[in-house]
């Protein structure tokens, strides 16, 4: 063996040594933290099950103990988080007051707003949901001041904390300042009123009436799965509206509403130049409309968009007493509407 290749295998031989011994630390590492980790999780389910059951005048020591244990430490405060996250909403908001105290003398609190301080997203982000998911109702100011944030996530993140709160004011001043700087698509809309702790219906009054187009027409589509008639009036102004997404959410919410009493202003919006509105009208009367739609629909089924006649031919068969006005129109003229009228009946069989 040369000099050099002598010199290659040492090399080679050290290098692979070195790659071993790193595998061996890392494993002991994880193992020794894995270890470490399930043994505070233990003592702290421990100490707060004790929180849990004592009575009020057990608590002020249970709390005690607890905060002597997590000190400073902030592994053991996000533990403690975990812990209290894991027991449920419910849980949360029937001991609010309780934990309160448990989260300023453990300095949970202190320890989550200075998070929305950090100079990484993800932190902040993070902050958030704990604070909403604890329902830490005095931080409501910090997390507001995040709103002014570059990053999407902490915004969203922010919003959703803010609907944890439960502040229907609060949040609706949010989005309103913030709705021609933050995009929100409606699926985060849906999820933010998903998780809103307080009044849906007065969040929406709060809110639709101030917004922009854009957002108007998210909330009024989400608003529509809820059924506030309350928010009827909202729905048909907008009906005038020149933003055609705005006009069709206003009628599918409308509709949504199932009452016979909002009947004409969807027969009105049959007339609409843009299909896509007569459409949207067409097939929002099949909850809404009565005898008094058979007319207007019969027209709708031979309009010279595909999606009017579909919807228009769909509502008249749905509507009672339909079908039988249906079955003049296949002895009729207009083959369009024949079409539609025989499409939809083979389907519903």
């Amino acid at each position: 063996m040369t000099k050099q290749a002598f010199y290659l295998l040492w090399i080679s031989g050290g290098l692979i040594s070195v790659f071993f011994l790193a595998i061996v630390v890392t494993w002991l590492y994880g193992h020794f933290l894995t270890k470490s980790l399930a043994h505070l999780n233990r003592k702290l389910n421990v100490l707060f099950s004790s929180f849990k059951l004592a009575t009020h005048e057990e608590e002020q020591e249970a709390v005690t103990r607890i905060a002597d244990y997590v000190g400073r430490s902030p592994r053991k405060k996000e533990i403690l988080i975990g812990i209290i996250v894991a027991q449920g909403e419910d849980f949360i908001e029937s001991n609010a007051e309780r934990l309160a105290r448990l989260y300023e003398q453990t300095g949970i609190r202190t320890y989550l707003v200075r998070q929305l301080s950090s100079k990484r997203d993800y932190i902040k982000a993070l902050g958030c949901r704990h604070l909403g998911d604890l329902a830490i109702k005095p931080a409501e100011k910090d997390i507001h001041a995040l709103m002014g944030s570059s990053n999407n996530d902490v915004i969203y993140h922010a919003l959703l904390a803010l609907a944890k709160l439960g502040n229907p004011r609060s949040l609706a001043e949010v989005l309103v300042e913030n709705s021609d700087r933050i995009s929100l698509s409606f699926r985060a809309v849906v999820e933010i009123l998903t998780v809103f702790k307080g009044s849906k219906e007065e969040l929406f009054i709060n809110t639709i009436e101030r917004s922009d187009d854009y957002l108007k027409g998210i909330l009024i589509k989400a608003a529509a799965d809820y059924e506030f008639e309350s928010l009827s009036s909202y729905y048909i102004r907008y009906l005038d509206s020149d933003n055609k997404n705005l006009k069709i959410a206003s009628i599918r919410a409308l509709g949504q509403l199932k009452n016979a009493a909002f009947e004409v202003y969807l027969l009105e919006m049959l007339r609409d130049q843009e299909w896509e509105v007569r459409a949207a009208a067409a097939k929002s009367l099949d909850k809404t409309g009565t005898s008094k739609s058979f007319a207007a629909l019969e027209k709708m089924a031979g309009d010279p968009e595909w999606w009017v006649r579909h919807n228009a031919a769909a509502s008249l068969v749905a509507i009672p007493g339909g079908k039988d006005y249906a079955a003049r129109i296949l002895d009729g003229e207009d083959q369009f509407a024949r079409e539609a009228i025989i499409g939809v009946m083979e389907r519903s069989v």
